[in-house]
């Protein structure tokens, strides 16, 4: 391959494929510069996450911080000095009734902030149903934030739609085959969310892709795979609602522009 060189007007040095010394540092120093802007906004997030009182603010710093981390490739150590976090396990109970759509939105939910996820079933007469998010520290708590935003959600939007749709069907006199229905569209409509938010980005799922720390202590633990009983029966039309509010969720819910 030929090497076309030039010289450096400002130093009369010659330089590979005809650019100049100085305008190499000066795209270097923009690059630099570019990547400060980023740290200094998510460093802002981070803080108002820690400060404020209101959980809704504090999780969508969080989130916002984490999207543009991942999106720019900045460590915890060029964001805060520190080292990179541990893998983690963040559990919760989620009883023992209805567990099947909350088991598939907890594996959504993992897919996309980057962890695993397992579940495993409590003792009898004093746990039910344990959900496990496997990620680094961050990123567990923030699907953890996520799940229980998503899951109040859900059960928000299915009590309005139950309230203006109440069933006439005398096969399901108490609703349970259009709550069914809601529920699970819900958890479809976020599936298919998340699907679109990745294909319109082709660089987003390399974003999102689990750590290898994490793959690696999940596959140490030798978790049986077993499929989840699906609901048999439910209602289309409150499966088409659930769709629609699935899709309308936002994680982030409002991202603090301004700062």
């Amino acid at each position: 391959m030929t090497v076309i060189k030039s010289k450096d007007v400002n130093s009369g040095r010659m330089t590979n494929a005809g650019v100049p010394d100085g305008d190499r540092r000066k795209g270097r120093q923009t690059m630099d510069d570019t990547q400060n802007k980023i740290i200094e906004k998510v460093q802002k997030l981070l803080k108002l996450a820690e400060s404020t009182t209101y959980g809704a603010e504090a999780e969508s710093a969080m989130l916002q911080a984490q999207r543009l981390m991942a999106e720019n490739h900045l460590s915890e150590y060029q964001v805060k000095g520190q080292p990179k976090s541990n893998v983690i396990e963040e559990k919760l109970d989620i009883g023992i009734r209805n567990a099947s759509w909350r088991l598939a939105l907890s594996k959504i939910i993992a897919d996309n902030f980057r962890c695993k996820t397992y579940y495993t079933n409590g003792i009898k007469g004093r746990f039910g149903t344990i959900i496990t998010f496997l990620g680094e520290e961050q990123d567990a708590r923030i699907a953890l934030t996520v799940f229980h935003s998503a899951q109040y959600t859900a059960l928000l939007r299915w009590r309005d739609y139950a309230k203006e749709n109440s069933s006439h069907d005398p096969c399901d006199p108490h609703g349970n085959n259009s709550r069914n229905g809601f529920l699970k569209g819900f958890v479809s409509g976020l599936r298919m969310k998340f699907e679109e938010q990745k294909n319109s980005n082709a660089e987003w799922g390399l974003v999102l892709a689990t750590p290898q720390s994490v793959l690696d202590r999940y596959g140490a633990m030798k978790i049986r795979t077993v499929k989840c009983k699906q609901t048999s029966y439910y209602d289309d039309d409150a499966y088409d609602a659930g769709f629609d509010e699935g899709r309308k969720f936002d994680p982030e819910g409002r991202i603090l522009e301004a700062v």
